[in-house]
Formats: structure tokens, sequence, C-alpha cells
């Protein structure tokens, strides 16, 4: 499996949390994030993930692990797969926005009101306009 998405995955993990020459070593293993000892071996890691990411793989393309305490280790019982959007809403430095009630992310907000994100963020953070108006100019 060395040549696949998968594999890909778990050398990630193991080099993010364990090579402190990683540029993103510093948000992992510099930070205390750790891949469990079961998972330091491949087939371990395949064991128990690989039939979960098949399954999520089925209905979406961009298929990313998530860790689901962001502050809690790489193991079987904090991981889940998502999207990519789906797991970039989740980061630590995701910005939410409140607006009649509803607090969500820019990129959920451009879905739901139907406006592209690109244009959603130049109103927002270049034209300083004010939530109201971005989100509710055609």
């Amino acid at each position: 499996m060395k040549k696949t998405s998968f594999y890909r995955v778990w050398m990630s993990i193991k080099d993010r949390c364990n090579r402190p020459k990683m540029l993103n070593y510093k948000y992992y293993g510099g930070r205390g994030i750790k891949m469990c000892d079961r998972w330091l071996i491949f087939e371990n890691f395949r064991d128990d993930m690989y039939q979960s990411y098949v399954n999520h793989k089925k209905n979406n393309i961009n298929t990313r692990l998530d860790r689901i305490n962001n502050d809690g280790n790489y193991e079987k019982n904090n991981c889940q797969w998502l999207t990519h959007k789906e797991n970039c809403n989740k980061t630590r430095h995701c910005h939410f926005i409140t607006y009649n009630g509803l607090t969500k992310t820019l990129s959920e907000w451009s879905q739901y009101l139907n406006i592209n994100y690109d244009k959603l963020e130049r109103r927002l953070n270049y034209s300083k306009w004010s939530i109201e108006k971005s989100f509710t100019t055609k």
C-alpha cells in the first residue's frame, strides 16, 4: 500500500508527530500531540482505519483524517474521516461569525447564503463591509 493516499496519511501523521524538522511539527508533536504506539506499525493503523476510510472515500473525494478532540492524540477512538471542508471548519484558526442568532464559519455562511466564498471574504476583509451588508447584498 506504499503508493496509496491511505499510506501517505499514515506517514504524514507519523512525521508531524515525531520529526521536529518537519514544517508542521510545531502544531502537532511540538505541542504534545502523539501517534499512539499501536499505530507506529502501519498494519495496525490499516486494521483500525482502512475500512472506515474506504467507506468515507466512496462519497467524498477529499477525505482527511481528523482528531475529534483537537488536543488529543492520533488513536482509533479520537479519529474520524472528514471532507477537507469539514476539517477546515474545525481548526482552531477558524473564524466564526454570528448573524441573526446563527453561528457559522465563513465557508458555511457562503454555502448557506449562496454567495461565492471569495466574494464574501473580500466584502468582509478587504472592503470592510459590515456583516449585514456583506450577507444581504446580492
